[in-house]
């Protein structure tokens, strides 16, 4: 993969967490996790655990 490939991947993952995220959570608690990480392997642990959360929540 290319770093531009890379950076893509990054940005597409961002805004996909983003649109989870506003399903997900009500806007003041979003406003705590607007902060995503640089590390695409954090950003998969951070999809994990919300999907996880999510499933406890069901």
């Amino acid at each position: 993969m290319s770093r531009q490939q890379i950076t893509n991947a990054k940005t597409e993952l961002s805004q996909l967490i983003g649109r989870i995220r506003a399903h997900i959570y009500p806007t003041s608690y979003i406003k705590n996790l607007v902060q995503l990480p640089d590390n695409i392997d954090e950003v998969i642990d951070t999809l994990t655990s919300l999907q996880k959360e999510r499933k406890r929540k069901q």
